[in-house]
Formats: C-alpha cells, structure tokens, sequence
C-alpha cells in the first residue's frame, strides 16, 4: 500500500501497488465485462447484487468526470459500455472478503 491520503471525500485512501504480472501487461488492451458501484462498510459481508441496466446507466453518468463534456459521444459511449457489461452494486467489510466474492463471480461466469 502506498501513503495513505485522509480526509477525502471517500474517506482516507491509499493505492495498491499491482502485481508484476499487471504491470507487464499494461500496453494490452480490454473491454470490461462489470461495472461494479463498491460501497465499502465495516464489518458488513460481500453481498453482490445486480443492477438494472437503466439504473447503472444513470448512476455511471452522474459518476463520469466528463460525461457531460463529451455530450453525444459520452452518451453513446456510455450506452456501449452499459449494454456490454452486468452491473453490480458491492458491499464489503474486508478485503480478503471482497476479492473472494469477485473471484467466485468470475468463477461462475466462466463456468457458464
């Protein structure tokens, strides 16, 4: 973990270093399968639960930087984006229990 930076508006943040592998593949290119809305609670277990498409759409808007500076282009991209991917809202109390939750997802998803 890198420094940690309090009194944000999300509450004190910290980067994680990714792992060699990551880095030695980070000219590759992805599309995303998720788009994931992560609330983090102490003490709460991973609960994942989708959401419907519309609702993510306006939640990734309200939360896009320049959604609103692209106009057109940051609709249809949006809209691309959102038909493409399963949308989630995630509840965590730990780490550990977070990326379990997620592995187990993709697990399921690539087992389907």
């Amino acid at each position: 973990m890198g420094p940690e930076c309090p009194d944000t508006v999300k509450g004190t943040l910290a980067h994680m270093r990714p792992p060699p592998e990551s880095v030695a593949r980070s000219n590759e290119s992805a599309l995303p399968a998720w788009v994931v809305f992560v609330n983090y609670r102490s003490g709460s277990p991973a609960i994942l639960e989708p959401v419907p498409r519309s609702r993510a759409f306006l939640r990734l808007a309200d939360n896009g930087v320049n959604y609103s500076l692209l106009r057109t282009a940051g609709f249809d991209t949006m809209a691309r984006v959102i038909d493409s991917t399963s949308s989630y809202e995630f509840t965590y109390g730990t780490l550990d229990d977070a990326v379990k939750a997620l592995d187990n997802m993709q697990q399921q998803q690539d087992t389907a």
